[in-house]
């Protein structure tokens, strides 16, 4: 009977104690979480549309001092040969006694001979002429580009967008040679071999042995001291004596801000718009090879070259289809259209004054890359 008492007391002192209350381990910290609001972007851009033209003329001269007819002392430099002074010493060392002949004389080209013991000495110049503008569009350019951009919620509160700041880099190269209407002008002095004989075969510098078409062999040769007669002949008209280079190279670095607008088609996909302002930064060399080949010995080049650089105005649009394959990482491709504008380049020199025009109001392309969301 005690036993049984005991146990019911302990029962009841047990229905007696308070419940106890659930743990709350919410503490809070879902605010604290961080939540990716900047994406950045890496990429290439292949770009096309630039349009380039050139246009211009100028002259090519051999800038040759053949000095004045008369003058014994004067040395002669001709675009394909030189005459100088008579370098001939006796037994004794001493110079000979002036004859009217030299042994100090070049050619160059086996044209230069004439036959009956004459030789001719040359030196020319060209006209180039301008015919107009040469149309040479720039292939297609791969750049970089890099992009930042902030989520700034929701459009009507359906559509993510966001503002977008960015930058990209692509070159442009155009190269082109045309043959090119000019007048060429020449003026040739005439000289006479010592006793007639054939002309040594060209290139020749005297003094030097040589032997004749003839077989006959003669120590060296002798031609004129001075010249025998003096002619010019032109401008007389050719498209086929001169050709020009066209070099345009150079780069062109895009600044683009503006909105963009996204709509979602899965939870990983979804489609963007952006359309904004561009600033362009262009830079280019450009350069003119003015290219003679005149009637005898090497061509004659004159090159006009300067750089210059130009800040453009415009706008963009692009679409694109971006996928998130993690939280903070995915990939892009699109499309791209852009509008900045053109220059106009000018060289000056004494040879010539040549231009191009750079249009840069048409450009459109593709782009892909790389998305980090932080």
């Amino acid at each position: 009977m005690p036993l049984f008492a005991l146990c019911a007391l302990s029962a009841f002192a047990q229905d007696q104690q308070p419940p106890q209350e659930d743990i709350n381990l919410d503490f809070g910290l879902d605010e604290f979480i961080y939540q990716p609001t900047f994406t950045f972007t890496l990429g290439a851009r292949m770009l096309s549309g630039v349009k380039s033209s050139f246009s211009g003329s100028g002259t090519v001269n051999s800038y040759n001092q053949i000095g004045a007819l008369g003058d014994s002392t004067a040395v002669r430099y001709y675009h394909d040969g030189t005459v100088a002074p008579d370098h001939r010493t006796d037994l004794n060392g001493n110079p000979v006694a002036p004859d009217g002949y030299t042994n100090n004389w070049s050619f160059a080209d086996n044209r230069q001979a004439l036959g009956d013991g004459f030789l001719a000495m040359n030196t020319y110049s060209a006209e180039v002429l301008n015919t107009g503008a040469i149309n040479q569009n720039p292939k297609s350019s791969l750049g970089v580009e890099v992009q930042v951009s902030r989520d700034m919620g929701k459009l009507f509160g359906k559509l993510p967008w966001t503002l977008i700041g960015g930058m990209s880099v692509n070159d442009v190269r155009a190269n082109f040679r045309s043959q090119m209407d000019a007048r060429i002008t020449k003026t040739t002095d005439l000289y006479y071999f010592a006793n007639g004989v054939s002309a040594p075969n060209a290139p020749y510098n005297a003094p030097g042995a040589y032997t004749d078409a003839n077989g006959n062999s003669f120590d060296t040769a002798l031609i004129s001291s001075q010249p025998l007669a003096r002619t010019t002949t032109g401008p007389t008209f050719s498209n086929t004596a001169v050709a020009n280079t066209w070099k345009l190279h150079g780069a062109f670095y895009s600044f683009r801000a503006g909105p963009s607008v996204a709509f979602p088609i899965t939870a990983n996909l979804k489609a963007t718009v952006s359309v904004g302002a561009v600033l362009v930064y262009a830079g280019s060399t450009y350069t003119v090879d003015q290219i003679f080949q005149p009637e005898t010995s090497s061509e004659i080049v004159a090159s006009i070259s300067d750089g210059v650089s130009e800040i453009l105005p415009g706008y963009y649009v692009d679409g694109n289809l971006e996928y998130t394959f993690t939280e903070r990482a995915g990939l892009y491709i699109g499309g791209v259209y852009q509008h900045a504008g053109a220059y106009t380049q000018t060289i000056t020199s004494a040879d010539g004054t040549y231009s191009t025009r750079v249009d840069l109001s048409s450009l459109q392309g593709v782009r892909a890359g790389m998305t980090f969301r932080f």
